[in-house]
């Protein structure tokens, strides 16, 4: 889990964070292609529940959209040739 913060004009603080997979998941290069969630904060604009999250491939503008696990699951496989558990 990846926890970023912002500071209001006001001086409030909130964090927000977001998961990061690197693909294969164990692939050890910092630079490798990632799946990354949308933010905790973002649930209302994307028109999900609280504690639900889109995952997109990191840098790809929407390229790999993953609305649900079995999407996820699917490109994952489709990606590695092996299963993401």
């Amino acid at each position: 889990m990846n926890v970023e913060s912002e500071v209001d004009t006001e001086g409030n603080t909130t964090e927000y964070y977001y998961w990061t997979l690197p693909i294969p998941k164990d692939n050890p290069e910092k630079n490798s292609l990632q799946f990354m969630s949308s933010c905790s904060d973002d649930y209302k604009e994307l028109g999900i529940k609280e504690g639900e999250y889109f995952v997109e491939l990191d840098g790809l503008f929407g390229l790999g959209l993953c609305t649900n696990e079995e999407e996820l699951e699917i490109l994952y496989r489709a990606l590695t040739k092996t299963e993401l558990e």
